[in-house]
Formats: C-alpha cells, structure tokens, sequence
C-alpha cells in the first residue's frame, strides 16, 4: 500500500511542475488562437489551470491516504481473522 500511495504522490508531483510551468509559461495555447480568437485563450488557460489543480490535488488525497493506511498497523481483530467472512461475523 505505501508503494503504491508513493506512486501517487510522484503524480500529483508531475502534475504539480506541468501546472508551475503552465503558470509561468502563461498557459497558452497557439492553435486555438487562430481557430477562437484571443478572448476565449483565457478561458482555456484557466480551465488549464483548474484542472491541473484538480487533478493534483486529488492524487495528492489518494497517495497519502494509501500511505496512512499502509503505515498504520493492523487491529486485533483484522489479524485474528481468518478472511473477509470472519471480520463479517465478529
């Protein structure tokens, strides 16, 4: 589990850097210039940046939740269990 919640924190982490560099790059995109005008290209930038914000954000949440699961130590009654139909019936 704590690997896997790592491998979401180097997504959230990549997504992270794509959103700096689209911040500082001014998120622009050329070829809807031409197709949209110039009015809409702030638009676009902006649904860019919210998306990128969303997407790292919720990799961010998935990673340490997998990683706090991961690190936090099995109760009594999961390792006294034989499978899932014992923790049903306990």
């Amino acid at each position: 589990m704590v690997g896997a919640g790592l491998l979401w924190l180097a997504f959230a982490l990549l997504i992270g850097l794509f959103l700096f560099q689209s911040l500082v790059g001014g998120a622009d995109i050329p070829i809807f210039v031409v197709i949209v005008g110039v009015s809409t290209m702030a638009i676009v930038g902006v649904f860019q940046i919210v998306g990128f914000a969303a997407a790292a954000s919720l990799c961010f949440i998935i990673g340490m939740g997998l990683c706090v699961y991961g690190f936090t130590p099995a109760s009594k009654n999961e390792l006294s269990a034989g499978g899932p139909e014992d923790l049903l019936t306990s």
